[in-house]
């Protein structure tokens, strides 16, 4: 049953489970399958059988070579030298051949040439199909019972004399009434029109029995079974039993292999191999045996095989196939001669003709004659996989593809500021800052860089700024550098690309926070993952890529149904087409703290322990910033630091001494902050243990209570007088220890207040929070109300003008599955949605700075939350909870989509007869077009390749297109 499964189906599934169960059922399939199959195809028509077939072609180049002349030279087409040309004759050659050689057995089987033709010449008139079919029906008849004596076994009898005892042997015989039964079969072969009762029968039509003795009267088969075997529509075969010949000016003349021709005859074939074997099935029952001995029937010889004379150097003349046929209808009169000389064994019992008893084993050779002509035509096709693969050296994947599709793009498509670019970006602020790590998108199997068409947009002090929601109250607004990018995927037959990888790596001191999720509207970012990178962290997220149906197969599905349907299903299209908009967000964590701070831009660079100390009081303890920003005299922040090389030193040193100044006001009060939280700890471990150590006398003085009262009676009355002394000294004791016991929740001691507010700021209550503020319960942190006064600079602003600097990106899907629909002309393009992952985060980061070991984490959902919440409470406290503008973020908006094959590479290529770098490169084009917003898409090409593009593609630079 397994044999019924596709292929490529079970060898996806295992490919994407990977369990052991769906190892074990490929195995099966393996094992189950004749020896040679294919697993490029799924269906039994395309498999190609090679040892069977190699078996059979040797044993007929040595018959072939006996029929025509032993000193002439003949071998398969494929061990010789010849023109792609010879591969179509070849095909001809042998489907012509099977066509003859059906026609040969159509003739043994009873229907004779002017039947055939009569059919043939009506059926076209009146436009009807021709049906073969078998009426076959065995029969079990009780004919008589009679009385039969056998001799029984030997039996030994032990007998006693005078002379003592002995043994002997005595005979004895036995008798049974014996059941006879006739079992008889009949068949009846028939060609008939469709809507017709009237039929032509064989000549074959008729009866034999045979006779089944046993001792039990039941039956030993069914009175009745009649074969219910399906009628058969041979209309392609009668009407083309002289000869075909390929039109190889078709359109769907793909290869000698794919051509309308050649597959009309092999579905026939397929088809009336199928019905022949089961018709030799159902005959081959003991009626049959019972008259002939299979082993000892001679062969009939096979004419259909890919035969070449290699001395001519093409392929049999018409004159040696002729001879050849003749031979095999010469063949089949002598099976049936050798049929009639094996029934005078059988001659007391009703005899049948020899050509009735024929019918069986005319069936099995006809099956195998047709199964010969599938295994000639797939071996030409194989034959161009073997060419393919031989000319370049080994089998190609898909991998393979998409190394030759970067080379291409590069080298032989675009011009140079068009070109796909590999997906790794650093996290850095200008050039003159040494990088805070990277981010790049991979291939995981080979960790090798993905390419995208990239068009960057400068930040723009019209456009407004992008956001994205920490929670239900609070959004952080963020400004930056957008690059939109295009990501081409490949999938040939079973082989694709299913998942990506998201590196994110961070330098020793450096941080960056990356915000992944989905382009929502035009300025606002869906978050769905979050994650602090810093500190050599080395950060793999899986991603999955899932297709949608291309347009043009969308067009397709939604044709027939009503208008309403068809809105539905294109709202919700559109719907899927947003959601293949991947964003990506890095923030930089330095920047963010110097403008919450107050401090100028690269105040922090240098400034390792502070910037550490900041990160755990932000993202541990929550601390506002406003307990620690810098309060003085305000200016302007936004302003670069003035270069180092700039005369006016005066100038530089004041700005150098006010950033000094900045920088310590916020150092006292960071390391103030810390003190108090260490302070803090310190009293909760005191208590802690006070706490433990009341609890231990509790239990002692249990304990001694307890093993007073198990004492003795005359004991327990001392004890009761001694028992109140004792506990007049435990009670004060008690006493002072509940004096001595800590509230866990104290206030801070005035001495520490004071440091506090004279740190450079007002003490506030948000200082006590320590510890308490560690573990949060999951709530989202309070946003501040900002009233329109307090509105930031670069907010809002002016509407009309936003409106217009800015892109709606959720647009670049619709417009490129439009341009798709229009240009993709085989509706091969799918478009893809990256989405990522839940599970299987995988973390390498090391314990301190001195560690050498480095540890690997893998991150479940719930790390993952978790690692979520920590990133977005730095975003609340980095935007003060919105107020703030993050400047210098970079965003990353990625649209995919998959260019679909249905065949592996070489089966593209020598199946289907397409060159795969045309099509993937139209794609390719239409996709950076529409990333680069180009209308005239020659301007991206290299001159030198436009004319082969133009004769290629042609449909891109049509007028209308």
């Amino acid at each position: 049953s397994f044999r019924h499964i596709p292929t490529d189906t079970m060898i996806n599934t295992v490919r994407e489970n990977q369990s052991r169960a769906n190892f074990l059922l490929l195995l099966s399939i393996l094992v189950c399958a004749p020896s040679g199959a294919s697993l490029a195809s799924g269906s039994y028509e395309d498999r190609f059988y090679q040892e069977r077939f190699n078996a059979r072609l040797s044993e007929a180049l040595k018959k072939v070579r006996t029929t025509l002349d032993t000193e002439r030279d003949f071998a398969a087409i494929g061990s010789v030298a010849h023109k792609y040309d010879d591969k179509y004759l070849m095909a001809e050659y042998v489907t012509n051949t099977a066509l003859q050689a059906s026609t040969n057995i159509l003739h043994r089987l009873g229907f004779s040439q002017a039947q055939l033709e009569a059919l043939r010449a009506k059926s076209i008139k009146e436009n009807r199909s021709i049906v073969l079919e078998i009426h076959k029906e065995d029969t079990c008849t009780f004919l008589r019972s009679r009385e039969v004596e056998t001799d029984a076994p030997t039996k030994v009898v032990h007998e006693s004399g005078i002379f003592g005892s002995y043994t002997k042997e005595k005979r004895v015989s036995q008798k049974f009434t014996e059941y006879v039964w006739e079992h008889a079969t009949a068949a009846a072969l028939s060609l008939r029109l469709t809507g017709e009762e009237s039929k032509v029968f064989s000549q074959l039509n008729g009866r034999y029995s045979t006779e089944i003795a046993r001792r039990s009267k039941t039956t030993p088969l069914r009175e009745l079974d009649v074969a219910r075997i399906p009628e058969l529509d041979v209309t392609w075969l009668v009407r083309n039993l002289q000869q075909i010949k390929i039109d190889r000016s078709a359109k769907d003349c793909l290869t000698p292999r794919r051509n309308k021709q050649i597959q009309d005859a092999v579905r026939q074939f397929v088809e009336l191999g199928n019905w022949a074997d089961r018709v030799s099935h159902e005959l081959d029952n003991g009626v049959w045996k019972s008259y002939l001995a299979a082993e000892s029937l001679p062969d009939i010889f096979q004419p259909v095989s890919p035969i070449f004379d290699v001395k001519e150097g093409k392929v049999i003349s018409t004159t040696d196939a002729d001879i050849l046929l003749k031979q095999h209808e010469e063949s089949l009169e002598h099976f049936v001669a050798d049929v009639g000389r094996q029934l005078p064994a059988a001659a007391e019992q009703q005899k049948p003709s020899p050509d009735l008893l024929s019918v069986m084993p005319l069936m099995k050779h006809w099956a195998q004659t047709l199964e010969n002509h599938l295994d000639s035509v797939n071996y030409i096709e194989h034959l161009l996989k073997e060419q393919l693969n031989k000319a370049i050296g080994r089998t190609l994947s898909a991998k393979d593809f998409r190394d030759y599709m970067m080379f291409h793009n590069q080298k032989k498509l675009f011009k140079s500021e068009y070109q796909p670019r590999p997906f790794t970006f650093a996290v850095r602020r200008e050039a003159q800052y040494s990088p805070e790590g990277t981010v790049a998108i991979h291939y995981p199997e080979d960790n090798e860089l993905i390419h995208t068409s990239v068009r960057v947009r400068a930040p723009s002090p019209a456009a407004s700024n992008m956001s994205f929601p920490l929670s239900a109250s609070t959004s952080v607004k963020f400004h930056g550098k957008h690059f939109i990018h295009s990501f081409l995927n490949h999938q040939l037959g079973y082989e694709t690309t299913t998942r990506l990888e998201l590196a994110a790596r961070a330098r020793q001191f450096s941080g960056f926070i990356v915000v992944l999720g989905k382009i929502k509207s035009a300025t606002e970012l869906d978050p769905k993952q979050a994650i602090i990178v810093q500190n050599k962290d080395d950060l793999r997220i899986p991603l999955v890529l899932e297709q949608i149906p291309s347009p043009k197969a969308f067009r397709d599905f939604i044709l027939s149904l009503s208008p309403e349907q068809q809105r539905f299903a294109q709202a919700y299209r559109n719907m899927q087409l947003e959601g293949t908009l991947f964003g990506m967000v890095v923030i930089q964590i330095k920047p963010a703290l110097e403008k919450v701070l107050n401090l100028p831009p690269g105040s922090l660079t240098k400034e390792i322990q502070l910037t550490e100390d900041l990160m755990t009081l932000f993202i541990k303890y929550q601390i506002p910033t406003d307990l620690i920003s810098y309060r003085g005299d305000e200016v302007d922040l936004g302003a670069s630091p003035l270069p180092s090389h700039t005369k006016d030193e005066g100038a530089r040193a004041a700005s150098s001494s006010s950033m000094h100044t900045r920088v310590e006001q916020v150092r006292q009060q960071a390391n103030t902050m810390m003190r108090m939280l260490e302070s803090k700890k310190t009293k909760l471990v005191e208590e802690s243990q006070k706490a433990a150590e009341y609890a231990k006398n509790q239990k002692e003085a249990m304990m001694r209570r307890k093993l007073k009262k198990d004492s003795s009676h005359a004991e327990r009355a001392t004890y009761s007088t001694a028992s109140v002394t004792d506990s007049k000294r435990f009670v004060p004791r008690m006493a002072a220890m509940s004096i001595n016991t800590p509230t866990i929740h104290s206030s801070i001691p005035p001495e520490e207040v004071d440091q506090t507010s004279g740190a450079g700021g007002d003490a506030s209550p948000q200082a006590e929070m320590g510890e308490q503020n560690d573990s949060k319960d999951g709530r989202e942190p309070e946003a501040e109300v900002t009233t329109f006064e307090d509105r930031p600079v670069g907010g809002e602003g002016d509407v009309a003008t936003s409106a217009a600097a800015m892109e709606d990106y959720t647009r670049i899907a619709i417009d490129l599955d439009r341009a798709l629909e229009k240009l993709d002309v085989d509706g091969a393009a799918r478009p893809t949605k990256i989405t990522v992952e839940k599970n299987g985060w995988v973390k390498r980061y090391r314990e301190s700075l001195l560690s050498r070991s480095e540890n690997i984490k893998t991150l479940l959902q719930d790390d993952v939350k978790r690692e979520t919440d920590r990133a977005f409470d730095l975003l609340d406290a980095l935007s003060r909870s919105g107020g703030l503008v993050l400047e210098g973020a970079e965003l990353h908006v990625v649209v995919a989509a998959t260019h679909a094959f249905d065949k592996t590479l070489v089966d593209t290529v020598a199946v289907d007869n397409v060159n795969p770098i045309e099509k993937v490169e139209r794609t390719a084009l239409i996709m950076a077009a529409q990333t680069h917003k180009i209308k005239e898409i020659s301007s991206m090409i290299d001159q030198q390749f436009l004319k082969r593009v133009e004769s290629t593609c042609p449909v891109l630079f049509e007028k209308k297109n």
